[in-house]
């Protein structure tokens, strides 16, 4: 079974670290932000083997640009595949306008 490197954009930190400190400065809870970053990074860290079994994005262009999605508790995260690497470009809280925020990713 091949194994895939991860990489994850400096985008996608950024929304890591606001996910984190949005869930424990605003909704107070220290231990849910390192629990559900936890979760999100084991998630992540997952995707070095078989990443296609995850759906590809229903919104073009990113369909067709190979971008897929994986769904971590509340949250996608959006990656695709290139070579032998994993690329990892955002994590958005799965309630939010989904084409909006790849957009975002896109122009980041």
């Amino acid at each position: 079974m091949e194994t895939y490197n991860i990489v994850v954009t400096e985008n996608a930190e950024r929304l890591l670290r606001g996910i984190s400190n949005y869930i424990e400065y605003s909704l107070g809870s220290r231990q849910a932000a390192i629990n559900t970053l936890t979760a999100l990074k084991k998630g992540i860290e997952n995707l070095d083997i078989m990443p296609e079994r995850n759906p590809l994005v229903e919104i073009e262009p990113w369909r067709e640009f190979g971008y897929r999605k994986m769904s971590v508790k509340n949250f996608l995260v959006y990656y695709y595949v290139q070579g032998d690497s994993v690329v990892v470009a955002g994590v958005v809280y799965g309630r939010s306008d989904q084409a909006k925020m790849l957009e975002n990713m896109i122009s980041d």
